[in-house]
């Protein structure tokens, strides 16, 4: 099998992933897989000295990561979580999910953090969520700095800030996004594989031994026992239950309805909005207009 970790991530563990992104990257992957699609792993340039403050000529792969996601614009420090999210991500998981690595982006908030000349921190969402891997602690990072006083950090969207993302945008102290950008999608799910048909047509039979209960749950050659169903539940409810808590405990005004895993677009005022619903601060035209006011 290739790319086992990625396969992992997607059909073994839960994801905070918005719906409609899940097939695309499912596809993808398996297409990897198969061998119908090949991506080749492009150079990394070296970052230009003195680019962004807090990056260091000597300090390799590293500085050249953290340049993808940090710039500044004055006195704003521009961060920006584009693609799937998840932690400790290869170049090729990258390529192959437009993805965004949590390491680089806790990296370039301590940077932005620690840099006396960065006035705000501006956080631009382009991503549907992904991994439960890192979100937790990097929202906390986002929360910590909300609460300094020297430090505005903001949250922004002209795409989509779904599920992981949102929580990560929801720590901020504003969330601000346009008209037709897609918000929300807070919930967890866990999509696991059978895969026991296949075998079954392939006239292959797993011989499975093992120690404990619940030892290979998930495995998927073999349907799953109610009792590794019960298992695997009470792991994604007790996430969504932590999911929406870190929400409400920032955005007290998000109702219990709003966060049933459905997503909301910014649109006019309404009814069924994601200002109207308390998932945004403001809707605005454009990333220029929101580093205008921080400026």
């Amino acid at each position: 099998m290739k790319f086992p970790r990625l396969y992992t991530k997607l059909f073994c563990e839960p994801t905070m992933l918005e719906d409609s992104a899940f097939a695309g990257f499912a596809n993808v992957l398996l297409g990897h897989m198969r061998g119908e699609i090949h991506t080749p792993v492009p150079e990394l340039k070296s970052p230009k000295k003195g680019a962004i403050a807090g990056l260091r000529a000597d300090d390799g792969e590293s500085d050249m990561r953290t340049e993808r996601v940090l710039r500044q614009s004055g006195n704003v420090a521009i961060i920006t979580i584009d693609g799937a999210i998840d932690r400790h991500l290869s170049m090729m998981d990258m390529l192959c999910y437009g993805g965004c690595d949590l390491v680089d982006i806790d990296r370039a908030l301590d940077i932005a953090a620690n840099d006396p000349s960065v006035a705000s921190i501006l956080l631009e969402f382009r991503s549907p969520g992904g991994s439960v891997t890192g979100v937790p602690e990097t929202a906390a990072k986002v929360a910590a700095i909300s609460r300094r006083k020297d430090k505005r950090i903001v949250a922004f969207s002209d795409s989509r800030c779904c599920s992981a993302a949102y929580y990560i945008a929801s720590q901020a102290d504003e969330i601000f996004a346009t008209r037709s950008a897609y918000i929300g999608s807070i919930g967890v799910y866990c999509a696991m594989l059978d895969a026991s048909g296949w075998y079954e047509e392939q006239g292959l039979k797993m011989n499975f031994f093992k120690s404990g209960d619940l030892k290979g749950a998930g495995l998927d050659f073999k349907p799953l026992t109610a009792e590794e169903a019960a298992m695997f539940q009470s792991r994604v409810t007790s996430l969504g239950k932590m999911f929406r808590s870190a929400v409400t405990a920032k955005r007290p005004q998000v109702s219990k309805g709003t966060m049933q895993g459905q997503s909301f677009y910014g649109f006019a005022p309404g009814d069924d909005d994601a200002l109207s619903v308390g998932l945004l601060d403001a809707r605005v035209e454009s990333l220029a207009e929101v580093l205008a006011q921080l400026r």
